[in-house]
């Protein structure tokens, strides 16, 4: 579900300042993006069919923790303590290394929507304008919306009947 909200918010973006867009920037981050989005998408869905790796009793009821939300959990939490260090702040890579961040930032794009700090690290050394910057960082991140939600919608007909459709739509 937070993929189609991060998808309609991204399409609306692109609506606003995609014609900034950077085509050679787009290519060579953004093709490995894309690539590695289907990986990481895939291992999600890989990921959310096996079998919990710890249960316990809360409150009466018994839970139990799957290896898809501790994954997520633990990228969250190390998204988390970069975004709040001062060094990751200040870092920008050269261009040099844009393929390796695209290839990056489309693998945590597809595995759990981060995306967005890692783009950020690679591209701000891409030598853009800041409309060239957030334009190209919106087409890039709506190619990575598109292709987790081209792995995601292959699961969806199982579970349809667990989306709350009026939030998405809201």
């Amino acid at each position: 579900m937070t993929a189609v909200v991060h998808f309609s918010n991204n399409l609306f973006k692109l609506g606003l300042v995609g014609r900034h867009a950077d085509l050679r920037v787009l290519l060579r981050f953004g093709l490995p993006a894309v690539l590695a989005a289907l990986l990481g998408a895939a291992l999600l869905g890989w990921m959310s069919g096996l079998a919990p790796v710890y249960t316990y009793e809360a409150l009466g009821q018994m839970r139990a923790v799957a290896p898809v939300k501790l994954v997520i959990g633990v990228v969250i939490l190390v998204f988390v303590m970069l975004e709040l260090s001062p060094r990751f702040a200040a870092l920008a890579l050269p261009p040099r290394w844009m393929t390796l961040g695209g290839a990056l930032s489309g693998f945590f794009g597809g595995l759990s929507g981060h995306q967005g700090a890692l783009r950020s690290l690679f591209l701000v050394k891409a030598g853009l304008d800041k409309h060239a910057f957030i334009a190209t960082g919106v087409c890039i991140a709506l190619a990575i919306d598109l292709t987790r939600l081209g792995v995601y919608a292959q699961q969806w007909s199982a579970q349809a009947q667990a989306f709350d459709w009026p939030v998405v739509m809201a």
